[in-house]
C-alpha cells in the first residue's frame, strides 16, 4: 500500500542499467480520510509491503481482500489497484517504485503474468529489511548511494525470482537453511570439478548421492533453475573465461568443456548467451582493445 506521506525520491539517481529506482519509503502513515484511493503507475513497477496493520485492497475490478503484514504485492506498469484508507488508521509500510527494462522486465512479467500482479509471502521479513536499508541509504545520501541502492534492489528482485510457488498468483520467500546452502555449494563444486566432462543431470544426481527425481524436484526450488540449466550455465561461464582470458579458439574450448563438436558447443553457447562464441569474442576484443 502506498499512502500520502513523503517518500524518499531519487529519480534518475541509479547507475545506467535495467533497473532504476524512482521512489522508496519505509515507515508509517496515518490516514486523514476514509475512502478508496486508486493507484496506477503507468510506466513503473511497484513492490509494496505492509509490515504492521492491515488494509483492504482491490486489483483492477476484482473483489476486495485484506492485505496482512508480510504479504508483498508486485504490480506491473499500468496495473490499476485501489486501497481503502480509514481516517485515523495507522499502517506501517515499505515500498519501492522502479523502472525495469530488458531481461529484468521480462522476468518480472513472468511473475505477474496476465493479471499484472502477484503476491509474495515474506514471513521472515527479508524484503522488508532490504527496503528499510534502501530507504536509509536515500535518507542519509552520499556519493555511493546510487550503486549501493542498485545492489539492494537487485537483491530484492532476485529473491522474488527465487520465491517458490504456493499456488497461482502466490509465491513464498523461504530463507535457505544450512543444508539447502550445502546442496547448492556441492552442486557448484561438482560442476566445476567435472567441467571437462560431458555431464547429464543423472551424473550430477549420482555425484550428490541423490536420485535424479529428488535432485530435479529439490534443486529448482533452491536455485531457481533446473539442474540442466545449472550445467549449461557453469559450462558457458567457463567458456567465456577460456575464450577471453586464456585465448582458446572455439574448437579448443569445445574440447576442454567436453562437447562432442565445435558445432554443438557453438549452438549451445548461442542459445545460452545470445550470440555465437566468435561474435562474443570479437565484441569483447573490440571493447578492451579500443583506444580513446
Amino acid at each position: 500500500m502506498i499512502g500520502h506521506q513523503m517518500e524518499t525520491k531519487f529519480e534518475h539517481a541509479a547507475p545506467p542499467g535495467e533497473v532504476q529506482l524512482i521512489l522508496v519509503y519505509a515507515g508509517q502513515v496515518k490516514f486523514e480520510y476514509t475512502c478508496w484511493a486508486r493507484r496506477c503507475h503507468r510506466m513503473h513497477w511497484v513492490l509494496d509491503l505492509i509490515t504492521e496493520g492491515s488494509q483492504q485492497q482491490r486489483v483492477a475490478s476484482g473483489p476486495s481482500f485484506e492485505r496482512e503484514p508480510g504479504l508483498l504485492a508486485l504490480y506491473a506498469p499500468a496495473t490499476p489497484y485501489t486501497e481503502r484508507t480509514v481516517a485515523g488508521q495507522v499502517v506501517h509500510e515499505a515500498y519501492m517504485v522502479f523502472a525495469a527494462s530488458g531481461t529484468t522486465d521480462s522476468m518480472l512479467r513472468g511473475l505477474t503474468g496476465t493479471p499484472g500482479y502477484c503476491h509474495i509471502q515474506d514471513p521472515c521479513e527479508v524484503i522488508a529489511d532490504l527496503l528499510k536499508r534502501l530507504d536509509d541509504y536515500h535518507r542519509v545520501g552520499g556519493p555511493g548511494t546510487p550503486w549501493l541502492s542498485s545492489g539492494l534492489m537487485l537483491q530484492a528482485l532476485g529473491l522474488l525470482r527465487s520465491a517458490t510457488v504456493v499456488k497461482p498468483g502466490l509465491r513464498r520467500i523461504a530463507p535457505r537453511t544450512d543444508s539447502d546452502q550445502s546442496l547448492l555449494l556441492r552442486v557448484a563444486d561438482y560442476l566445476e570439478a567435472n567441467i571437462a566432462r560431458p555431464l547429464s543431470v543423472a551424473d550430477v544426481a549420482v555425484g550428490m548421492g541423490m536420485s535424479q527425481s529428488a535432485l530435479a524436484h529439490t534443486y529448482p526450488q533452491l536455485a531457481g533453475e533446473t539442474p540442466y540449466q545449472a550445467i549449461v550455465r557453469s559450462k558457458m561461464n567457463a567458456a567465456k573465461r577460456l575464450l577471453v582470458q586464456e585465448g582458446l579458439n572455439v574448437q579448443q574450448t569445445a574440447q576442454r568443456l567436453g562437447f562432442r563438436s565445435a558445432f554443438n558447443f557453438s549452438r549451445t553457447f548461442k542459445r545460452a548467451v545470445g550470440c555465437a562464441p566468435t561474435h562474443y569474442l570479437a565484441q569483447y576484443t573490440s571493447e578492451v582493445g579500443s583506444g580513446p
